[in-house]
């Protein structure tokens, strides 16, 4: 019997304008959807000017993200209910520090 190896995950910098769809969706799931968060809180101007962060599994899909401010602020941390745990938080932080 073959054994079935997750994919692995890779955590780069993002440019929002590039990236705004995969870093919306992470947020979309996490904040809106599962914590109840209003879309008028969630999405602001200060996404254009931050260092973004995306984490994806091995087919692409977008896991995790986070982002830093101008003024050095981490916020919108937010990784998805069946990645938690597994050190991408970490890996997102150690790239935008």
């Amino acid at each position: 019997m073959k054994s079935h190896k997750p994919k692995p995950c890779t955590c780069r910098l993002a440019n929002w304008q590039q990236d705004k769809d995969l870093l919306q969706s992470v947020r979309q799931d996490v904040f809106i959807n599962e914590q109840g968060i209003s879309a008028r809180l969630e999405w602001d101007e200060r996404d254009k000017s931050a260092i973004h962060t995306l984490a994806q599994d091995g087919n692409g899909q977008a896991i995790a993200t986070g982002r830093l401010l101008p003024e050095g602020r981490i916020g919108r941390m937010a990784i998805l209910s069946g990645w938690r745990g597994k050190g991408i938080g970490k890996q997102i932080l150690n790239l935008q520090l």
